[in-house]
């Protein structure tokens, strides 16, 4: 009985002994596999801590609680297409206007691991976001300073070449970050290119258009400039680049300047000065901006302007109600410069011209709950076109509008509203764009609002919306 009891009572301790010990090896195995950590196919494990920062791939690592941290960064390709803002034109030769697609193909470079993961942080060097708000910037300007070697009608042929060159242009950027460029692709057709153009030179058409369906801004300049001949759409189709446009500004007022240019010779005028510098005494006291002559041969000083101004009922800025984006500009301030300045320049400085005359177009945009004043300033014509303008928190306007497409309207195109439908957006997503633009920039946007026939739109409104703090900005 005793030896029952006995062989009982071992076999009892070594039950207890063997559970104890797969116990521990359990314990130790779990433990073992929550610090040893794998990294995934395309993905490394990045340990930091004790004995400084190790990447591995392919095989595991352990991670020691207190002495090491760890986290994975992604190895894969990351794709991104840099974008041209639609009013830069491309560098490259024969071309005006054109946006050039290049998808760009980046990945971290195995010897770069370690410090890409010290310099961007590892979530960072992950986000296709972040890899893209870093590179297409870079990007975008390496390809258009290899643009400039090529001209267009050849650059089918020339692809791969052009490629070589954006490629031999990367090496100038100071480093990639630890990343390598594992391939790059262009787009680039000439049904593209015929298309771009065409787009573009439909808006130059609508803009000159506008500029002589839009009454003038003042009254009683005297001066009109008739409508531009009926060939002129055809010759604007027809002609590479546009003449005397200047199309790769962005500034209105000299886009605008552009466009009396072309309007003017188109009608037979013979420009004999244009933006000619008054000097007296060592100094510049102002500029002319049209010395032109007519079949007659009488000679006409001329200046040009667009206005945009917005009717604040209860905010005078430089004794005028009516200001513009730009806060230091207003009404009247315009009106006194051309009037006493200006035009009167050429009695003094140029005697030849008989006739002064102004070419002023704009609208002037009001509040939409407020009614027009009864009382203009004097020079302001009561024919004006007119406009709304909204603060950027009070933008529930836009959905009071029916059946309306909103399109943001890029310098210089302030004139006719863009004849692209592919730029119009419903209340909705134009009052997310609008946020969107306002929470990281503070410049004044305008907003054309259109009903669309056969894809063709028609203005129903032009919008001016500003930030909060306009005009105090």
């Amino acid at each position: 009985m005793n030896i029952l009891c006995i062989v009982i009572a071992t076999l009892s301790l070594m039950m207890l002994n063997a559970f104890i010990i797969l116990s521990i090896l359990s314990l130790l195995g779990y433990v073992l596999r929550i610090w040893y950590k794998s990294p995934l196919p395309n993905e490394a494990i990045i340990r930091t801590g004790v004995g400084g920062v190790l990447a591995v791939t392919g095989k595991g690592i352990f991670v020691l609680p207190l002495l090491h941290r760890a986290s994975r960064i992604d190895l894969g390709t990351k794709s991104f297409v840099p974008e041209f803002p639609e009013t830069v034109p491309l560098p490259i030769k024969g071309t005006s206007q054109v946006t050039l697609s290049a998808t760009v193909n980046l990945k971290i470079s195995h010897d770069n691991i370690e410090m890409v993961a010290t310099k961007h942080e590892t979530q960072n060097a992950s986000s296709q976001q972040y890899i893209e708000s870093l590179f297409s910037p870079k990007f975008d300007e390496v390809i258009r300073i290899a643009g400039r070697r090529f001209n267009y009608q050849t650059l089918k042929s020339d692809l791969e070449e052009f490629k070589l060159a954006i490629i031999e242009h990367c090496g100038e950027i100071e480093d990639l970050h630890g990343f390598e460029l594992v391939a790059l692709s262009i787009i680039s057709d000439l049904s593209r290119y015929i298309d771009t153009m065409a787009t573009y030179k439909n808006q130059l058409s609508a803009d000159l258009d506008w500029i002589e369906r839009t009454p003038s801004l003042f009254e009683h300049l005297g001066h009109t400039v008739s409508r531009f001949h009926p060939n002129s759409q055809q010759q604007l189709e027809s002609s590479s680049k546009s003449p005397g446009i200047e199309i790769s500004t962005t500034r209105v007022g000299r886009y605008f300047e552009s466009l009396v240019q072309y309007l003017l010779q188109r009608q037979g005028y013979t420009i004999i000065e244009q933006n000619l510098q008054i000097q007296e005494q060592g100094r510049t006291v102002g500029e002319l901006d049209f010395i032109y002559e007519n079949a007659s041969g009488v000679i006409t000083h001329l200046e040009t302007a667009i206005k945009f101004f917005l009717y604040h009922p209860s905010m005078i800025k430089r004794g005028s109600h009516y200001i513009g984006p730009n806060p230091n500009d207003t009404l009247q301030t315009k009106a006194d410069r051309l009037y006493n300045h200006q035009l009167p320049l050429s009695k003094r400085f140029y005697r030849n011209a008989t006739v002064r005359n102004a070419y002023v177009k704009g609208i002037i945009f009001y509040p939409p709950s407020t009614e027009s004043p009864n009382d203009l300033p004097s020079r302001l014509s009561p024919h004006h076109a007119r406009g709304s303008w909204l603060y950027a928190s009070n933008l529930k306007h836009l959905e009071s509008i029916p059946d309306a497409q909103f399109a943001l309207c890029r310098k210089p195109h302030w004139l006719a509203p863009p004849i692209d439908n592919k730029h119009y957006n419903n209340a909705a997503l134009m009052k997310l764009k609008l946020q969107e633009h306002f929470n990281k920039k503070g410049h004044p946007v305008m907003v054309s609002c259109s009903t669309f026939t056969d894809n063709t739109p028609t203005e129903l409104e032009r919008i001016i919306v500003v930030p909060d703090e306009w005009p105090n900005i």
